[in-house]
């Protein structure tokens, strides 16, 4: 139980420390890997979201694809998830999003917000805005379902099945 609160207060404290270039998140427009579109994710400005930076061959973005995918089917239409690819080729980028049988888009970052963000320390890491598009923070590493879904709760108010 202690270490269970330890590790939702530290993903809480990790969520407060907001970087200087802290705004909105859906104001960039990216290339989406199914589609070949380039889009705006503006229309993802109705709930909070989840947008997860992957790379090729990152196993933990597999894992943590892999909890997304059922965050994605215990909370409908309550929180926008999204996939970010870094690191590589367009080509690349749509393989490992279709090796991760995402239930969610999947797009190629734009430079733009690559250059806003600076050097990806690592993945999988996971940015979170608020319904009006807003960096609310970002997670990083692998995040377990529970204390994920406990959080969105904490932070969003969301209620998940």
């Amino acid at each position: 139980m202690f270490s269970h609160c330890r590790r939702i207060f530290g993903l809480v404290l990790m969520l407060m420390s907001s970087p200087s270039w802290a705004h909105s998140l859906t104001q960039y427009q990216h290339h989406n890997l199914m589609t070949n579109n380039i889009e705006q994710l503006a229309l993802m400005s109705d709930k909070p979201s989840i947008m997860m930076l992957f790379e090729p061959d990152c196993s933990w973005c597999f894992k943590q694809a892999k909890v997304l995918n059922q965050l994605h089917a215990a909370c409908p239409n309550q929180i926008n998830i999204i996939a970010l690819g870094v690191n590589g080729d367009k080509q690349a980028l749509k393989q490992q999003s279709w090796k991760m049988k995402l239930h969610f888009p999947a797009y190629m970052t734009s430079h733009d917000l690559l250059d806003v963000l600076g050097e990806i320390p690592a993945t999988p890491m996971s940015l979170l805005s608020s319904s009006e598009g807003n960096y609310i923070g970002h997670l990083r590493g692998y995040v377990k379902l529970a204390p994920l879904t406990n959080l969105l709760t904490a932070k969003f108010n969301i209620s998940c099945k």
